[in-house]
């Protein structure tokens, strides 16, 4: 899951330059999203991340619901910085499921990162850590 590494991993603070900032927009969106909070699903969610993270409690307790749009920054251990536009879909007849995508400004320093990663294979942002696990 997602919010768990953003959340529980020590690595996603170094990796995401404002991580500070990805936080507040994970739970905003996570909030919106979650629908039924009883769930035990969601519940299970909730319990684990507040229980390994005080920014996820504190983000948490302040209730504020929402989407964002922006650039995420991040430091790839082999290219460097990346700035990406981050863009939310929502997956229609999906029952709420959402897509991020993310993408970097067509012939920027970040889009000729990216190249160079998709010219050694694919890539997702939680590839970094696959050496690691």
């Amino acid at each position: 899951n997602r919010m768990c590494s953003v959340f529980l991993d020590p690595a996603e603070r170094e990796r995401f330059v404002n991580w500070n900032e990805l936080t507040d927009i994970a739970v905003c969106e996570f909030r919106e999203a979650a629908g039924d909070l009883e769930d035990p699903r969601v519940r299970a969610l909730l319990d684990e991340l507040s229980a390994g993270s005080a920014r996820f409690r504190e983000l948490w307790a302040r209730g504020d619901v929402g989407n964002s749009t922006g650039i995420v920054h991040s430091r790839h251990p082999e290219v460097g910085d990346l700035f990406l536009h981050r863009t939310r879909l929502v997956v229609p007849h999906s029952g709420g499921q959402l897509m991020l995508m993310y993408h970097a400004e067509p012939g920027s320093q970040s889009d000729k990162a990216l190249q160079k990663l998709r010219s050694r294979g694919s890539y997702s942002p939680s590839s970094d850590r696959s050496a690691t696990n």
